[in-house]
């Protein structure tokens, strides 16, 4: 039997009309008629209300149609529950590793430059003495050799104690060396 035919059987028995029923329940006359001709179906809750006031268990109400239909649903939404979860443990995970490449990566470039060294080589003239100069750096620009004019040199390079890191990176030097010929009438290339 279905559930319309059920409502409609325990009304009869209890000799409710669809009225009488509806307002125990809290709906409309025209609520029960379509529940009873199966156009619609209660709720839960009014599965609930309607077995209180036929004084019977859910199942019997029921024939156990709806509960099967809801432990179906249950199940449903269980599986699409663990499918998500697993879904977005997957996303978190590939997130999580997708964050240690790039500071791996990102790590590894840094060591890279700064193992990487380049060489430049400066010519500056003045009064058409020609002084040159080379200085080796690393890819973040600190220097790290440097060799050549002696006047250079000891313009710039041999620092007494107080100046020591004066000239750690490559373009401050450079700026420098080129200024002081220019300033003086010289020329750097």
């Amino acid at each position: 039997m279905n559930i319309g035919g059920s409502i409609l059987e325990f009304r009869k028995k209890l000799n409710l009309s669809q009225e009488e029923l509806a307002d125990k329940i809290g709906v409309t006359r025209q609520t029960i008629s379509k529940w009873e001709l199966n156009e619609t179906t209660p709720s839960l809750n009014q599965l609930l209300e309607l077995a209180k006031v036929f004084n019977i268990s859910l199942n019997d109400l029921t024939n156990e149609a709806v509960i099967t239909k809801l432990e179906k649903n249950e199940i449903i939404i269980n599986k699409l529950s663990k499918k998500i979860i697993v879904i977005c443990i997957t996303l978190f995970i590939i997130f999580v590793l997708e964050l240690i490449a790039v500071f791996s990566y990102k790590l590894g470039y840094e060591q890279d430059k700064k193992h990487s060294t380049d060489t430049i080589q400066i010519i500056c003239t003045i009064n058409d003495e020609e002084y040159r100069y080379a200085i080796t750096y690393d890819g973040t620009g600190n220097i790290i050799f440097s060799d050549g004019s002696p006047f250079i040199h000891d313009k710039f390079i041999a620092f007494n104690d107080k100046d020591k890191t004066k000239y750690k990176k490559v373009i401050p030097l450079l700026t420098d060396i080129s200024n002081y010929f220019k300033d003086n009438g010289g020329l750097c290339e």
